[in-house]
């Protein structure tokens, strides 16, 4: 209990210097560039590069590890990750030559509030994601080795590499490139992701498997699992996107304000989830594989204590968000009136941090079960709830009504998932039950 304390400890930490570099990074950008229409094109066209970069790589991730986590040695487990590496770049290419392609048609159908010299901006901004797109995706499935491997630290410490890439080149150029400074560090940073954790892999990997008839094996599939969790990840972006084109019909800089406020909402579950989380998935699908009460019984452990930390957190945000807001980023070009704005934003989406909390596990013990659909119907139950309840809230209540329709997406996204869960449990449970009287 002590090691396992002292390890969860040490990831902690590590998520925790990326957290505060993460904050310097977003403290410098503020200053930099305020709320202003370059930013809010930055951070919309980070969308696309959210769902075809981090979110593919996290699918093939979850998939890879609930397939791969019983695997005996590393020779296998290196025979997957090639196996998986060559099917990616081919996907890579097909998805940069669509996007490429749709780029101008896709950012004039999102973001119909922007004019046309920032979608003629976001157009650019696409091809240049490009590259940070295949990085990721490459680097997302080297980290599910290095997590097979208990190795967490590389996978934890991307965050700082990336922010403190992008904060050299926004202090260095930012004043002459402006926000395409920011871009051109962020491409850097996750190129030298790839860099280490293809570094880390190296040091662990067998390929003796290459010359060795008998080594090599059919593994079993996991392409079709992949596309699932791809779809869920795409209603999950769909509902962001969904925001952010809602964001940009109203005054400049509402896209920015509500990227700021889930900044800081994601500033707790970034430090205490993502590391519980990413050390305990490799663990939960070894539980459920052997006995899903067990796996269970682990996830309502720490699931819940999540929950109630969470609850704490988000009353105290939701009670001082104009002071954390004035505090992080009042400075430079981020005037009190940004801060108001965005301080308004958070006292609201702070609703979303219990939930936020725990369906990551909920999500990752469904994976471990196999079950991939139930995780892609919550999705398309909170992108659904989200242009919903933005269609009608929007035009009443404005920045609230938008704010709002977020926490009912989230909110719908947990409950499902939950529900999934806790049916799956309950059959799986009865059928136990008649085996063992019989």
């Amino acid at each position: 209990m002590i090691k396992k304390i002292f390890s969860l400890a040490r990831y902690s930490f590590l998520t925790g210097v990326g957290i505060l570099l993460g904050f310097v990074r977003e403290l410098v950008v503020s200053s930099h560039f305020g709320l202003s229409k370059e930013l809010d094109v930055y951070i919309a066209m980070g969308g696309f590069f959210l769902f075809l970069g981090p979110q593919v790589g996290n699918a093939l991730e979850m998939v890879f590890i609930s397939k791969t986590a019983q695997l005996d040695t590393a020779a296998k487990l290196t025979q997957r990750l090639m196996q998986g590496l060559r099917v990616m770049l081919v996907v890579d290419v097909a998805v940069v030559g669509i996007l490429l392609s749709t780029a101008s048609y896709l950012v004039a159908w999102i973001f119909p509030g922007f004019s046309e010299e920032q979608r003629e901006l976001g157009v650019a901004f696409v091809a240049h994601l490009c590259l940070a797109i295949v990085f990721a995706n490459l680097a997302g499935l080297i980290r599910a080795s290095l997590n097979i491997m208990r190795r967490f630290s590389p996978g934890l410490i991307a965050g700082s590499i990336v922010s403190v890439f992008s904060i050299a080149t926004v202090v260095v150029y930012g004043d002459r490139y402006g926000v395409r400074a920011l871009l051109y560090g962020f491409i850097c940073g996750h190129a030298a992701v790839l860099v280490l954790n293809t570094v880390m892999f190296l040091r662990f990997a067998d390929f003796s498997y290459r010359g060795n008839k008998e080594q090599r094996s059919r593994l079993p599939s996991f392409w079709g699992p992949v596309f699932l969790v791809l779809l869920l990840e795409a209603f999950f972006q769909a509902r962001s996107m969904t925001e952010r084109g809602f964001a940009s019909t109203l005054e400049t800089g509402t896209v920015s304000a509500f990227f700021y406020a889930s900044t800081l909402i994601t500033l707790p579950v970034s430090l205490v989830v993502t590391p519980l989380s990413t050390v305990l998935y490799p663990r939960l699908a070894e539980a459920f594989a052997e006995d899903r009460r067990r796996g269970y019984s682990m996830l309502k452990r720490y699931g819940g204590g999540l929950f109630v930390f969470a609850v704490i957190i988000a009353l105290i945000i939701s009670v001082a968000s104009e002071e954390i807001v004035k505090v992080v980023f009042l400075r430079g070009r981020f005037t009190p009136d940004d801060a108001s704005r965005t301080a308004h934003i958070l006292s609201i989406v702070s609703l979303n941090l219990p939930l936020l909390s725990v369906t990551r596990l909920i999500r990752y013990s469904l994976y471990s079960m196999s079950n991939y659909t139930a995780p892609c119907v919550a999705q398309v139950i909170g992108w659904l709830m989200m242009a919903s309840a933005g269609m009608v809230l929007l035009p009443r209540y404005g920045i609230d009504g938008l704010a709002y329709s977020s926490v009912l997406a989230c909110g719908s996204v947990g409950l499902a998932l939950f529900a999934s869960l806790h049916l799956s449990f309950l059959k799986y449970d009865g059928r136990q039950r008649v085996v063992e009287t019989a």
